[in-house]
């Protein structure tokens, strides 16, 4: 805590510590004083002289239920004077590879799939984009068989899911659904893609890797998404 800072100041610190921490937007004068004293900020604090102060102080309104209220602006000065109270804010995600409103029906962790292709693609992680989009495919490919009842031709003689070539293979088959003349060279391709960034000891995916394929990505995780 710097120095010079008045009471005022201290509680006001103490409410906004108060907040960032338990999400509460409101904070009651005794949890802010009660701060101070247990962290032997202010041992001693005349309360209903504080009180008094607090009715008449800027950046701050003292509500008549005892509850300290902090403006916006005071917020903002807080969690940019201490940064490293304040959880990270999430990055802003582009829509580089899928448009993420194409998605807005589909399941949260579809949602969170396609965020992270976009955002491995924008920060240049591209063998985490080529694995996240192998992945997405295969997501979207159960969640047909699933939607349709036809998971048994997707499951191993121990009942689990297959991996990928056997996805593959299960759609290919024509059993169940009907892919365009393009669908399966692209699920191989993608396959490629993904297992390269995935398993090859020495072998970096490049963002013209990614860019090459993203519009016959785009194709044919569409044409997934419509299987169900």
């Amino acid at each position: 805590m710097e120095a010079g800072l008045t009471e005022i100041d201290l509680v006001v610190r103490a409410a906004w510590f108060e907040r960032r921490t338990t999400g509460a937007l409101e904070v009651p004068l005794e949890t802010a004083v009660e701060f101070l004293k247990t962290w032997s900020i202010r041992p001693n604090i005349n309360t209903p002289r504080l009180k008094t102060k607090l009715r008449t102080a800027k950046g701050v309104s003292f509500k008549a239920n005892g509850l300290l209220h902090l403006p916006a602006i005071t917020v903002k000065k807080l969690d940019d004077t201490y940064p490293e109270f304040v959880a990270p804010k999430p990055p802003q995600i582009n829509d580089r590879i899928l448009q993420s409103s194409d998605f807005e029906s589909q399941r949260r962790y579809v949602q969170e799939l396609v965020r992270q292709i976009n955002g491995a693609h924008q920060f240049q992680f591209f063998d985490c984009c080529a694995v996240m989009m192998r992945r997405l495919a295969e997501v979207l490919i159960i969640e047909a068989y699933l939607a349709k009842g036809h998971d048994d031709q997707i499951r191993d003689g121990d009942g689990n899911l297959k991996m990928m070539n056997g996805l593959i293979s299960a759609l290919k088959s024509g059993q169940a659904f009907k892919l365009s003349r393009n669908a399966p060279k692209y699920l191989e391709d993608l396959k490629t893609l993904g297992d390269t960034a995935a398993h090859s000891r020495n072998y970096i995916t490049k963002q013209k890797d990614i860019e090459d394929f993203a519009q016959k990505f785009r194709i044919l995780i569409d044409e997934l998404k419509s299987l169900a």
